[in-house]
């Protein structure tokens, strides 16, 4: 059967008998065809005919059908379903039931890598907890070689988009920096850079995801892609706050809030959230405080951490009563934020009582410390111990006073 080897059936036909933990030996007992053929099918060194494939699969409890066209077409569809995520596009949804519909047509040859390809990508970006993330991930990287460059790129975008979420940050830019490297598609690119600031500030790189933030949304801006570039737009000014430019990144936030007032496809919410926390980290609690109410007139979707960031406003304003009534709140509104969060306002409500003794509040902080860790959040580690920093040792204890403060500063002498 001449020419089929360039459609590498063999190599996913492996991937088929691994999944049905099928031995060789079982193969050829059932087919009829040696091992060794079996064995150089897989490895690429030669083709079967038609009719000893259709034995190999009907072993395996599979029919074996050619479709000509499939990788192509899976392909187009597969572009335009990741467009329509970059772009914040609902007709993801369409595009996807479209994908769904060519699962028969790709289980034989390559075409099948770009079905897996597919399947990874939604069970990244829309959450499925029952998918083979990591069996998926090495059958991906295993036949990387059959994809063309901007389906690598795209695989690599999503790869690091993955580890990303699961708080391995250091993996996660290790894929975008390969991404890159394919040179590919601008498009796709604006998304790795996208991906890879997130990361960066998440490791305390700011400087650098400030840099690549700009990146993206010149590239947002060039495609028309708005939605994108408002959302790069508040990252660059989470990245100016944090670098200690308040002012700059206030100005940014408040730009962001006026173009919702046009463009409402997104939580303002969300801008709000940040905005407040630079009031609190440049010590404007009196404005933190009156941010933070004003997004929640608009809606509660971030009422918890809001809540947080009153109660801790009051707080650092000497009102200790008002500190607890918001931190009561937080604690009410939390179940949709992060754990780390979570972590951080249930620690921050033991740390305000007077009935938790100390040891106790220096316990819950330290919890909440390694949530931020395992978060891989420098911004928030350093908050945290920056609270800590602030228990009222006694003399006995006074090396812990001066440990806390010293961490304190070796994680602002982290920051970059």
């Amino acid at each position: 059967m001449e020419g089929l080897r360039k459609h590498h059936f063999g190599s996913v036909f492996r991937i088929h008998r691994m999944a049905n933990a099928q031995r060789m030996k079982d193969i050829e007992m059932m087919s009829k065809i040696a091992s060794s053929r079996i064995s150089g099918f897989e490895n690429g060194k030669f083709t079967l005919s038609k009719n000893e494939m259709a034995k190999l699969y009907h072993a395996i409890g599979m029919r074996f059908e050619i479709h000509n066209d499939s990788f192509e077409i899976i392909e187009s569809i597969l572009q335009s379903f990741y467009r329509s995520i970059s772009y914040l596009d609902e007709r993801h949804t369409y595009h996807w039931s479209e994908f769904q519909k060519y699962k028969s047509y790709c289980l034989y040859d390559d075409s099948f890598i770009v079905y897996k390809l597919g399947e990874f990508i939604d069970a990244t970006y829309f959450g499925d907890e029952t998918y083979a993330y990591e069996e998926v991930i090495q059958i991906l990287l295993d036949h990387i070689r059959y994809l063309k460059n901007d389906l690598k790129q795209m695989f690599y975008d999503t790869l690091g988009t993955y580890y990303e979420k699961i708080f391995d940050k250091k993996t996660a830019l290790i894929y975008f920096q390969k991404g890159m490297e394919c040179n590919a598609s601008d498009s796709i690119l604006s998304m790795i850079y996208y991906h890879q600031s997130l990361a960066l500030m998440d490791v305390g790189h700011y400087v650098e995801a400030l840099s690549t933030i700009k990146k993206a949304k010149k590239l947002f801006d060039r495609e028309l892609n708005l939605k994108r570039s408002v959302l790069s737009s508040i990252i660059m000014g989470n990245a100016q706050t944090l670098l200690g430019y308040y002012n700059k990144g206030e100005v940014i936030y408040l730009q962001c809030i006026s173009s919702w007032q046009t463009t409402s496809f997104w939580s303002v919410t969300l801008v709000y959230r940040s905005l407040v926390w630079k009031c609190i980290l440049s010590k404007n609690y009196e404005k933190a405080i009156s941010y933070a109410q004003k997004a929640m007139r608009i809606d509660l979707e971030h009422a918890g951490i809001l809540n947080f960031f009153c109660s801790y406003a009051y707080w650092g304003l000497g009102k200790q009563a008002k500190a607890l009534e918001y931190i009561r709140l937080a604690r009410n509104q939390m179940e949709s934020e992060d754990f780390v969060i979570q972590e951080m306002i249930y620690a921050f409500s033991k740390f305000l009582s007077d009935h938790v003794s100390l040891d106790k509040k220096e316990k819950y902080l330290l919890k909440a410390y390694e949530s931020a860790i395992a978060y891989n959040s420098l911004q928030l580690q350093t908050f945290i111990i920056e609270i800590m920093t602030n228990l009222n040792f006694s003399k006995d204890d006074f090396g812990k006073q001066i440990k806390y403060r010293d961490l304190f500063i070796k994680l602002l002498q982290k920051r970059k």
